[in-house]
């Protein structure tokens, strides 16, 4: 099974790293929902930015989006003040950023709304599999796969500079093919890999003690 382009020993490198901001972040008595919140706030931004085709400001806006969700996450882990109900704010908040995002885009009128619709796909189609696979499916970890959320917005966002500096070459819609290619694929090997996890269970569950 592939797994992420951005390997997990990097996440916990960038992780630990990230906890130093995260004590910054506490000593100036800012709670990871607030962050959360902010981050959402900025991705708003983010979509009118690129529906006006601002498109340079829309990736900064985009970016210390990005930046606060990291943020949150670190905050939380430094502070000791994780929760059930602050990842479930996360994870609906990272949704709504990238629904934001695209929504932006849609509205700059570069691109046609198909490639948009069917990009939005790509995006949200990984993390559903593997919430239903952790939560319904019994699969302790379904993070695999070719690429996860940060590597496309990445793309998304290379995407939306190219679209400023070269629109003639049309790298936005070229990056919004990307993203869905690469999401269905990501989101068929979840699948795959918590077939395979409820097999494996099934195949023990039959054997005799």
């Amino acid at each position: 099974m592939g797994r992420l382009l951005l390997s997990k020993a990097a996440r916990q490198r960038y992780e630990v790293a990230s906890m130093r901001a995260g004590a910054v972040c506490a000593s100036m008595h800012l709670s990871a929902n607030l962050l959360t919140c902010l981050s959402v706030v900025m991705a708003g931004g983010a979509a009118l930015l690129l529906a006006t085709e601002r498109f340079f400001w829309a990736i900064l806006a985009g970016i210390v989006s990005g930046v606060l969700d990291i943020l949150d996450g670190a905050t939380a882990r430094a502070t000791g003040t994780s929760s059930r109900f602050g990842t479930v704010l996360d994870r609906t908040a990272d949704r709504l950023n990238e629904m934001l995002f695209v929504l932006g885009i849609l509205l700059s009128g570069r691109v046609q709304p198909a490639l948009v619709l069917l990009a939005y796909f790509g995006l949200i189609s990984p993390s559903y599999v593997r919430a239903v696979a952790e939560s319904a499916g019994g699969v302790p970890d379904c993070e695999v796969g070719l690429a996860g959320r940060l590597e496309k917005l990445v793309i998304l966002f290379l995407g939306t500079l190219g679209e400023g500096l070269f629109p003639e070459f049309r790298p936005l819609d070229w990056a919004l093919v990307l993203v869905t290619v690469i999401g269905v694929v990501t989101a068929l090997q979840r699948l795959l890999h918590a077939r395979a996890v409820a097999l494996h269970g099934a195949g023990h569950a039959g054997e005799r003690p």
